[in-house]
């Protein structure tokens, strides 16, 4: 009795700053076999165990029946895990247990020269970068050894180290400096949360390849272009320029403290702050101080008006993780719609804000723009304005819901022998 062999697979992740998601698929095409999800994957924000055990619980899920065995390529997009091309650059990784020694991954030196790699799915260098769950993300370069291998499991899922280094099975080695920014940073947290969460499944015979959430985001796009532009706005805010798959320039993206100018966050904070500024008279009043307040659980407003100057003043201070502030978005928005000239005013210079982070990077008429994330991605509320913004550089929005299917777009290629490829 001839035995049909069984497809093989592949693995896609998208792990922004509201949530992450898995999706496993056949490497031939088709709709995705199962999909989970779970919370917060910025790798930046989460700490790096809490992100090991969401990406273990979405991959548990997906990866039943005995499809960890028949995984060929992992592809995996994260909020705080990106930065632009150059020395020191992230590679691509080997097929896992190598040589069964341990060093899960190959090295990363295959891609020193920044080239993009395996179907343009390359790795990159320096500084971790932008992600739609917020922030520039300072410090880069090789992380110390990390879960994937570092615990000497010969044959666990490999994730390749940066340029010139062994992968993080390889003991010691690994945690030499890389590029500039050495130091740490989204990237290498990424890549040993990862590492672990498949080698408890036994993840074992795939390539694995930790990418920003801009790069898969990109990919997402009808016909996954090579180059373009990328613009995110959820709870943080980015613009990203992709060059051969892979991020090449960014603006913005440094972080609710620092930047994501026009993000739910910024938009959040704006009309908290214009709010008191209309109560204490420094600028017009508008009807999201009374809404606002009820959005903190305040009841009908009190005989002296300045008591609500510390509902808000305390309800943000209460609320002062970025993703959770950014909750108050909607109020700002559901103001405008009913048309407070202050909640107009705020969103129209967000999508101004958004609209200049693009500018930054000198946008070619008419090239490819993805937008993502909950203020630009389809029916996004923000989308609208900022279409009119872009109108200028003859740039017409293609928004996406989230990176999952160019994460699994990018595994496919991967996954394809060399001469399919062109190699």
């Amino acid at each position: 009795m001839t035995r049909t062999a069984r497809p093989e697979l592949v693995l896609g992740i998208d792990a922004g700053g509201s949530g992450l998601r898995v999706a496993v698929a056949a490497a031939d095409g088709g709709p995705p076999l199962a999909t989970a999800s779970a919370g917060a994957g910025n790798a930046r924000s989460v700490p790096e165990r809490l992100l090991e055990q969401r990406l273990a619980h979405a991959i548990g899920e997906v990866l039943a029946d005995g499809r960890a065995a028949r995984v060929r390529c992992v592809v995996a997009g994260f909020a705080g895990a990106g930065a632009p091309g150059g020395a020191g650059a992230r590679g691509n990784t080997g097929a896992a247990g190598d040589a069964g020694a341990g060093a899960g991954g190959g090295t990363g030196a295959r891609d020193a020269a920044g080239a993009a790699g395996t179907a343009g799915v390359a790795g990159h260098a320096g500084t971790p970068g932008p992600g739609a769950g917020g922030g520039a993300r300072a410090g880069g370069g090789t992380d110390a050894p990390g879960a994937a291998g570092a615990r000497g499991a010969a044959g666990t899922a490999g994730v390749a180290g940066h340029a010139g280094t062994p992968g993080p099975g390889a003991g010691a080695a690994d945690g030499a400096a890389g590029g500039a920014g050495a130091g740490g940073g989204g990237w290498g947290a990424a890549r040993r949360a990862l590492g672990a969460a498949l080698a408890r499944y036994g993840v074992r015979a795939a390539s694995v390849h930790v990418l920003a959430d801009s790069e898969v985001a990109f990919a997402a796009a009808p016909g996954t272009p090579p180059d373009g532009l990328v613009l995110v706005a959820g709870t943080g805010a980015a613009a990203v320029r992709i060059r051969g798959h892979r991020l090449a320039a960014a603006a913005d993206g440094c972080g609710w403290l620092t930047g994501d100018d026009g993000s739910g966050f910024w938009i959040a904070r704006e009309g908290l702050r214009r709010a008191l500024r209309g109560l204490d008279g420094r600028g017009p009043a508008t009807a999201l101080l009374p809404r606002l307040a009820a959005a903190f659980g305040a009841g009908p407003a009190p005989a002296d008006p300045y008591a609500l100057r510390y509902v808000l003043i305390d309800g943000a201070r209460a609320a002062s993780e970025p993703a959770r502030l950014a909750r108050l978005c909607p109020v700002v928005f559901d103001a405008a719609a009913d048309g407070d000239p202050v909640a107009e005013g705020i969103l129209d210079e967000a999508a101004g804000l958004l609209a200049e982070s693009a500018a930054a990077l000198r946008p070619r008429r008419g090239e490819p723009l993805v937008t993502v994330g909950g203020l630009i991605g389809p029916a996004g509320p923000l989308l609208p304005r900022l279409t009119t913004r872009l109108s200028a550089w003859d740039l017409t929005p293609c928004p996406v819901a989230d990176g999952l299917p160019g994460a699994i777009a990018l595994a496919r290629a991967g996954a394809k022998p060399a001469a399919d490829r062109g190699a």
